[in-house]
């Protein structure tokens, strides 16, 4: 509920008129207090729709719940790296964002689908129309959200 109240917020915040990539992933984050010395977040200022902001909020917390439990962020040492870019595809404009986790505890892909993996999968097929892959590399998990972008919200400049 938290995750939704904040996407909430940061569209109000817009006037409901779309929210910035940048600014939803550091605000899905930054409970975890280490964005700039563990995590890093980059990728081109690119406006969401407000719907597809909201699901991307809850995608996104939900990969970081996970790695604060059980992935990267539940060591001192580990690594997180969150990046998007706008593609151009034959089907018009898209984003993909990688989520890309390092340095905590050996990961082996889940003998069964929770319902982070369904939540996270339904949401990127059904509310982004895109597509999510989840590779549980034994070094972190590697997650890549694929989905249309409305070129309707003109891209700005960087985030860095």
């Amino acid at each position: 509920m938290h995750a939704l109240a904040s996407a909430h917020d940061l569209l109000v915040d817009e006037g409901w008129a779309g929210s910035d990539m940048g600014q939803l992933v550091r605000r899905m984050l930054e409970p975890y207090r280490a964005v700039g010395e563990r995590i890093t977040v980059h990728g081109p200022m690119l406006t969401l729709r407000p719907q597809a902001g909201v699901a991307l909020t809850m995608i996104l917390h939900e990969l970081a719940t996970n790695a604060a439990k059980y992935g990267a962020l539940s060591t001192p040492n580990g690594t997180l790296d969150v990046n998007w870019q706008q593609e151009d595809s034959g089907g018009g404009p898209q984003i993909r964002l990688c989520w890309i986790e390092a340095g905590g505890p050996p990961v082996k892909t889940p003998s069964r689908r929770g319902f982070g993996t369904e939540l996270i999968e339904r949401s990127t097929t059904h509310e982004l129309h895109g597509q999510a892959t989840l590779d549980y590399r034994e070094e972190g998990l590697h997650g890549e959200l694929t989905f249309p972008w409305d070129e309707s919200s003109p891209p700005g400049g960087s985030e860095g």
